[in-house]
């Protein structure tokens, strides 16, 4: 089974194909398409090491220590400086 990285930037970046094929016309698309590539996987690129740091780093981080580290039951002396 194949499992992408980063499937979210993946739907973003297609979205964003289709999206940017109908703004700029099927001939258009045609004629600046390395230019238009670039410039979506340039984005789907940036999305996809936030997504990448989230999944592997703050998801799990969260599921282990709970999201009290961030929002405090209770103002401590750390909480409240």
């Amino acid at each position: 089974n194949f499992r992408p990285v980063c499937p979210a930037s993946d739907s973003i970046y297609r979205v964003a194909q289709g999206t940017t094929q109908s703004l700029v016309g099927q001939e258009n698309f045609i004629e600046y398409g390395p230019l238009i590539a670039g410039g979506l996987l340039r984005i789907r690129l940036e999305l996809c090491v936030v997504e990448s740091f989230f999944n592997e780093a703050v998801g799990p981080f969260i599921e282990k220590e709970g999201l009290g580290w961030i929002l405090p039951l209770h103002e401590t002396v750390e909480t409240f400086l």
